[in-house]
C-alpha cells in the first residue's frame, strides 16, 4: 500500500462553510471506497473516521448558527420585568370612537336593538 493519502488544503473544509465542508467529507468517503477496494482497512477506517469528524464539526457550527448571538434580539439574558398596561389605561384612537358613534347612529333591527345597545354600552366603558 502507498499509505493514508495526506489531506490537501482544498479538502480540509474550512472557510467554504456547509458546503465545502460536506464536499471534504464526502471525499473521505471516497476514498475510504478506495481505499477498501484496495484491500487496506485500515487505510478504509481512517478516512471514515475523518468524514464523521467533518460532518460533526458542520453539525455543531450549524448549531452555533442558528441560536441566537449575545444581544442580537434575544430576551433570555434581559431579567428586567415587563410592565403589561391596564385595561384602564388604553384611550382608543380618535378615529375608531367616532366610528362608533357613526355605527351607533345606525339603526339596529328590532329583534336586536337590546344587544347592539349592551354592546355599546360596553365598549364604551
Amino acid at each position: 500500500g502507498a499509505g493514508p493519502p495526506s489531506p490537501s488544503p482544498s479538502t480540509s473544509g474550512e472557510g467554504d462553510g456547509p458546503a465545502g465542508g460536506l464536499r471534504a467529507a464526502g471525499e473521505h468517503m471516497g476514498r475510504a471506497t478506495d481505499a477498501l477496494r484496495a484491500g487496506n482497512p485500515r487505510d478504509s477506517s481512517g478516512e471514515e473516521g475523518q468524514a464523521a469528524d467533518q460532518l460533526a464539526r458542520m453539525r455543531r457550527e450549524i448549531q452555533s448558527e442558528r441560536r441566537p448571538r449575545d444581544g442580537a434580539g434575544s430576551s433570555a439574558g434581559n431579567r428586567e420585568p415587563v410592565r403589561i398596561p391596564g385595561a384602564d389605561e388604553y384611550h382608543a384612537p380618535r378615529e375608531f370612537r367616532q366610528d362608533l358613534l357613526d355605527a351607533m347612529k345606525r339603526e339596529a333591527p328590532r329583534e336586536f336593538e337590546g344587544q347592539v345597545k349592551r354592546y355599546y354600552e360596553e365598549l364604551v366603558k
